[in-house]
């Protein structure tokens, strides 16, 4: 898992089978509200809050916290 990009704000991890050599992608929903109070708690950069609760990599006012956390 990582910090979404697709616009998604879903956990999303991959699962390869050896034998097949297949590749499944698959996306779970999770609290994504609490990791974004968790981030801006530690008072990590809100950036950071932001990515996750939009699923996007860029924010333009990722400075402004009344956004954070809102889809």
């Amino acid at each position: 898992m990582g910090e979404p990009r697709h616009g998604r704000c879903l956990a999303t991890y991959v699962i390869y089978d050896t034998e097949s050599q297949q590749v499944t992608l698959r996306e779970v929903p999770y609290d994504y509200q609490k990791t974004c109070a968790a981030i801006i708690g530690k008072g990590l950069p809100a950036i950071f809050a932001w990515r996750l609760a939009q699923g996007l990599e860029y924010a333009e006012k990722a400075d402004d916290p009344t956004h954070v956390c809102n889809r």
